[in-house]
């Protein structure tokens, strides 16, 4: 729900902010116990070996992941089931240490995930993860993507047809970086539709910029929005738009679902 998800990477966020500030605090060779039994759960995942890995995990652990949405996994079915998956999918994963804080009760990791499920060309996914550990088991982890990689996953799941659930509006991405709107879905197609320029995707923000075929909005006139996928929706939150006739009415979420692309 938004206000768990919020609070979720609000704590993210202050976990990792105290990793980066500690990590000038591993200045010896040696390895923490905690950081060990992180990498003993790595390996147990990369060799198949799904009861090592849960012997690994307390009862009642939590695992969390944020992409372009947070995934929760919440119990021990949940959670069997997500290291099941990873194991299926071939997954294996590496970790560098950040940070070992909270005497020993987080470790931070910059870790690195290649996987049969995971866009080869992507690989290997970057993510830092902080894990709490209590009496030598995981008991919590959460990750978190780099952004780099959530900007090309949000540009790809972008490409396609897009209609807004409040009137007739459409949005066409194309994998090349261009982009078509119109208020009628057979003018995407057109020479010269409403509006058309070209976009790209940044730390989460869509910036779209108009070409010279556009009839509604002049050459070169910029609109940045937010950008948030939820399950099958894609959400426009406006920051700034020049084109006042493609600008959004409201600050508030513009909602978009998928539809077949002309």
């Amino acid at each position: 729900m938004p206000l768990q998800r919020r609070s979720t990477a609000g704590l993210v966020a202050l976990w990792v902010a105290f990793a980066y500030l500690a990590s000038a605090q591993i200045a010896s060779h040696e390895v923490p116990a905690e950081f060990e039994l992180v990498r003993r759960f790595h390996a147990a995942v990369t060799a198949g070996d799904a009861a090592a890995a849960l012997a690994h995990v307390a009862p009642h652990a939590v695992f969390t992941s944020f992409d372009l949405d947070w995934h929760v996994w919440n119990d021990d079915a949940a959670v069997a089931a997500h290291l099941g998956e990873l194991i299926a999918d071939g997954a294996r994963i590496e970790a560098e240490l950040v940070a070992v804080l909270a005497e020993g009760s987080l470790v931070v990791t910059h870790d690195r995930t290649w996987s049969a499920a995971l866009a080869p060309d992507l690989a290997p996914y970057r993510r830092t993860v902080v894990y709490l550990i209590e009496e030598g088991r995981i008991v919590a982890s959460t990750a978190v993507l780099v952004a780099a990689q959530r900007d090309a996953l949000a540009a790809r799941r972008l490409v396609g047809t897009w209609r807004w659930v409040d009137a007739p509006f459409y949005f066409l991405f194309d994998a090349d970086g261009g982009y078509r709107a119109s208020s009628a879905l057979d003018d995407l197609r057109s020479a010269h539709p409403q509006d058309e320029g070209h976009y790209r995707v940044e730390l989460g923000t869509l910036s779209i910029v108009s070409g010279d075929a556009a009839r509604y909005c002049y050459v070169g006139q910029a609109g940045s929005y937010l950008l948030r996928f939820v399950d099958d929706a894609l959400e426009f939150l406006l920051r700034d738009d020049a084109c006042w006739t493609r600008r959004a009415p409201t600050s508030d979420p513009q909602t978009f679902r998928r539809i077949p692309t002309p």
